[in-house]
C-alpha cells in the first residue's frame, strides 16, 4: 500500500512520541512512505525554524529518512483545490503516486476525506482503522 505522509504528521512521527511515531513506524514496516522534495524541504525549515533542530541532527534525520522513504518527483497538473496552495502539493504527491492513503493532522485537508482515489486520514482515523492491534 502506498501512503503519503503530510509534513505535520512527519513532524510529530520523527520528534515527539505517540501516535504518530507508531503509525510511522508501521508503515515503515508494513507499506511504502512516499514524500516529495517539497514535503522534505517543508519539514527542514519547519525544524530549523519553530522547533530548532540542530543542523547535525536534522542532517542525520534527513539521511536516515532518505534511506527509507521513496521520493516522488510530482507530475503532470498539479491540482489547485485547497484554500492553501502548500495543501496542493501534497494532494500531487497522492495523485502522481496514486497512493491509498495521505495521513494528515491538516484539517484543510481532512474535511475532504478523499482526494481522488486517495483516502485522507488523520493518525488517530488511520491507527484505528488499519494497525493490527
Amino acid at each position: 500500500m502506498k501512503i503519503v505522509f503530510d509534513t505535520n504528521v512527519l513532524i510529530s512521527a520523527l520528534i515527539f512520541p505517540g501516535v504518530s511515531s507508531e503509525i510511522f513506524d508501521f508503515v515503515l514496516n508494513n507499506h511504502e512512505i512516499w514524500l516529495s522534495e517539497w514535503i522534505i524541504k517543508e519539514f527542514s525549515r519547519k525544524c530549523r525554524d519553530k522547533f530548532k533542530i540542530p543542523t547535525d541532527a536534522l542532517g542525520d534525520t534527513l539521511k536516515h529518512l532518505g534511506e527509507r522513504v521513496n521520493i516522488a518527483i510530482p507530475k503532470g497538473e498539479k491540482p489547485e483545490i485547497c484554500r492553501d496552495p502548500d495543501d496542493d502539493n501534497v494532494l500531487w504527491v497522492t495523485r502522481t503516486v496514486e497512493a491509498e492513503i495521505l495521513i494528515t493532522g491538516d484539517q484543510d485537508l481532512l474535511v475532504l476525506k478523499n482526494f481522488e482515489d486517495t483516502q485522507i486520514l488523520s493518525p488517530r482515523e488511520y491507527k484505528a482503522g488499519y494497525m493490527i492491534r
